[in-house]
């Protein structure tokens, strides 16, 4: 029995390298635009969180209080709108925006209106919602902004 020989295998053709679909000029411009867009969503974002924060404050159970769904949702939706902010932007100075507008309208939403309308109360609600939204965006704004820690022990 003989083996068939192996016909000789010829090269595929080269295929000239796909010019890029936009210049490098215009990718920046995307790419400037995308950052200011994802910016203006996180301030957005955080208007929007800090009155429906405020506004569930009040929240009663039968005669009892429970600001505690408004606190939670500050600690777990302020976390996650400052870890958006950092990877959306791209920028460290990213999240100092939604910091600042998220205490500015509870801040607003803190004083009596001309007709005597308060939305966030001023006792110990009001101001638990302040110091924990503010702590969540102290320490997440902190781990954002920090290096990746090294690992201790034998390199791999």
């Amino acid at each position: 029995m003989t083996v068939p020989e192996a016909e000789p295998q010829t090269p595929a053709p080269v295929q000239p390298p796909k010019p890029p679909i936009l210049s490098p000029a215009a990718l920046h411009v995307v790419d400037v635009v995308s950052r200011v867009v994802a910016h203006a969503v996180s301030i957005v974002l955080a208007v929007l969180l800090a009155v429906v924060e405020a506004f569930l404050l009040p929240m009663r159970v039968g005669p009892l209080t429970v600001p505690f769904v408004s606190f939670t949702l500050a600690v777990v939706a302020n976390a996650a709108l400052i870890r958006f902010a950092r990877y959306a932007t791209g920028s460290r100075l990213g999240i100092v925006g939604p910091c600042v507008v998220w205490i500015g309208v509870l801040l607003i939403l803190s004083t009596r209106t001309a007709e005597g309308d308060l939305v966030m109360p001023g006792d110990w609600r009001g101001l638990g919602l302040l110091f924990i939204g503010a702590a969540v965006f102290a320490v997440t704004g902190f781990l954002a902004v920090s290096p990746p820690a090294q690992r201790l022990g034998p390199k791999a």
